[in-house]
């Protein structure tokens, strides 16, 4: 079998730097990622497409269905990263958190094609914060620009 040279080519979101080995008898590559990781892939795993990036989920968050960035897929990245809000305590009344609640300052923000409120498309984690249902209505009202 034909060992192939993957040094210099691309992968989805890795470039292969140079080979680091065997391992279980497989060829081990270094490679570089877009957010600027390195990391050490399996070269079948490469070239058959089973590893796209560095698994950094913040730089690279994963798609699901046919809209990887509508409002409830955003909210499901954003409780696979974080975890269950139940977990925290509500950032503005102290009480047990229910839901993560977009506070805003994405500079991409989109609100979602049905009147859904507003989020980040990329479920950056800074911008959810944990909070008890009560509170996330009262987020939700202020971010529609209603009264409180």
């Amino acid at each position: 079998m034909t060992r192939l040279d993957l040094a210099g080519r691309t992968f989805h979101h890795l470039r292969v730097v140079r080979e680091v080995g065997m391992k279980h008898h497989m060829t081990h590559w270094l490679c570089e990622c877009s957010c600027g990781r390195e990391t050490v892939v399996r070269g079948s795993y490469l070239t058959g497409g089973t590893t796209k990036s560095c698994g950094n989920r913040q730089a690279h968050p994963r798609r699901r269905g046919n809209n990887p960035v509508d409002y409830h897929n955003v909210h499901g990245l954003i409780r696979e990263n974080l975890g269950s809000a139940s977990a925290y305590a509500c950032t503005v009344c102290n009480g047990p958190a229910t839901e993560w609640a977009y506070i805003g300052g994405c500079e991409d923000e989109v609100r979602g094609d049905r009147g859904t409120m507003p989020y980040c498309p990329h479920a950056c984690t800074e911008h959810y914060r944990p909070v008890c249902r009560a509170d996330n209505r009262l987020l939700d009202r202020l971010m529609r620009g209603e009264e409180a």
